[in-house]
């Protein structure tokens, strides 16, 4: 059994090395929730995986997996005969070009599903929800690093949708049924990443694996805070062990442009494709970096895998040994 990862130097007797805790994770088979689910196996959790699909190919599934959609009465009964001591909610609808062309999908999967786990989690008792937004609730904003006192101002319907979930979650630790913490990712990025699902470098290698010329939005100047799935499931297991700390940044602390990615790639692989450019998406954000001296004073979390690191490790998988 591995022990929880110690990142920076413990501030609090509380923490633990092992987490004997029940633990449901909402959306455990999707790329997130399965680097959650090992690490929590991993460090001692009895776990329930909840999601409307099975593990992706290579992932072990967990003892416990359920195909279960979070809005329905039989999740309500799975969190009853389970009776989690922590409920970590990762189950969303996570395309913003899927949320401009379907608002009224992405709202009822992203407000609705939220609201559904809240309820059901708060009715069982539940002692804390691990609730994962995003940062795109921040929106068009030019004071960066942004913290987590920032007003939301969301430009596109998943911002808008992440927004509101977050708000019920608060709402019901207003209302002292549900104590939570809510993790606001940065853009995360890894192994088992599939390149259609929002994540640029996984998209690039992909791109340049196939030898194809990769397109760059707005030229390449918009910018993010990328943050490695690895050390995402360690802020979400560190979270398990704290208390509850309401809003909590999770990133890198770094502003890097899509054009700097590209260049990356480029480099860890040494395979040369000229990208094309295309405007903006529509509602997109230009600029993000989160600041995250929060996440180390009230989660004992700090990220590990620099961005070269990380890139070089998926350039492995994606071109083979010698990338």
């Amino acid at each position: 059994m591995r022990t929880l990862p110690r990142i920076i130097r413990p501030q609090s007797p509380a923490k633990m090395s092992t987490l004997d805790r029940r633990v449901l994770v909402t959306g455990g088979s999707g790329f997130i929730g399965s680097a959650v689910v090992d690490l929590l196996s991993e460090v001692g959790a009895e776990v329930m995986s909840v999601d409307l699909v099975g593990p992706p190919p290579g992932r072990r599934s967990p003892p416990r997996m359920e195909l279960c959609d979070v809005r329905s009465g039989r999740f309500v009964d799975l969190i009853r005969d389970f009776a989690p001591h922590i409920v970590i909610h990762l189950a969303a609808q996570v395309l913003v070009s899927a949320a401009i062309r379907h608002p009224e999908t992405d709202a009822e999967v992203n407000v609705c599903g939220t609201i559904a786990v809240a309820e059901a989690a708060a009715e069982a008792g539940v002692e804390l929800l691990v609730f994962a937004a995003s940062s795109a609730i921040y929106g068009a904003t030019t004071d960066l690093p942004v913290s987590e006192e920032h007003r939301p101002v969301p430009t596109n319907p998943y911002g808008m949708s992440k927004a509101a979930a977050l708000s019920y979650v608060e709402w019901f630790s207003d209302q002292d049924r549900l104590p939570s913490t809510s993790l606001i990712l940065g853009n995360v990025y890894g192994p088992g990443q599939a390149p259609d699902r929002a994540g640029v470098i996984s998209r690039f290698l992909a791109d340049t694996a196939a030898s194809q010329p990769s397109v760059l939005h707005g030229n390449g100047f918009p910018t993010r805070d990328f943050v490695h799935v690895q050390d995402v499931a360690a802020a979400v297991v560190h979270a398990c062990v704290s208390a509850p700390a309401g809003r909590v940044n999770i990133g890198s602390g770094i502003e890097t442009s899509v054009a700097e990615i590209h260049s990356m790639v480029r480099d860890v692989t040494e395979r040369e494709a000229a990208p094309s450019s295309v405007s903006s998406v529509p509602g997109g954000i230009e600029r993000m970096c989160l600041r995250i001296d929060k996440a180390a004073a009230v989660l004992d979390w700090a990220p590990r895998i620099g961005l070269a690191e990380g890139i070089a490790g998926l350039a492995r998988s994606a071109m083979g040994a010698d990338a």
